[in-house]
């Protein structure tokens, strides 16, 4: 049996932070682009630009550092948010294996806000 789970942030009612943004910050440190790190993941470079835009914009963050020849690098901002978000699904993760092993019903864990409470 494996434990899967979708994971997100918002603020403010809007799409915040999730897996995706994290790979694609990721995907930037290790192609040294952000028109490289969209093509490697199958997203146009205007889309992978908004999102990374929209980040910014709503955590009052830089991200991305830009270099000579459209290169970029993360700032240390992005790396802290990576570090922390790493940190926030690991933890989650740990809690999710340990209600499977408590609520486990059938091969599904069934959790609803009530179980949050």
């Amino acid at each position: 049996m494996r434990l899967r789970m979708r994971v997100w942030l918002e603020s403010d009612g809007g799409y915040l932070m999730g897996d995706g943004r994290a790979k694609l910050l990721r995907m930037v440190e290790r192609e040294g682009s952000l028109s490289a790190a969209a093509r490697r993941l199958g997203m146009s470079y205007a889309r992978a630009h908004a999102a990374l835009k929209r980040l910014q914009r709503r955590l009052g963050l830089r991200l991305l550092r830009s270099r000579p020849g459209g290169r970029s690098t993360l700032t240390e901002d992005a790396r802290a948010l990576l570090a922390a978000w790493d940190r926030f699904r690991e933890s989650l993760e740990r809690s999710a294996r340990r209600l499977r092993r408590r609520h486990l019903a059938d091969g599904i864990l069934r959790l609803s806000e009530e179980d949050a409470l």
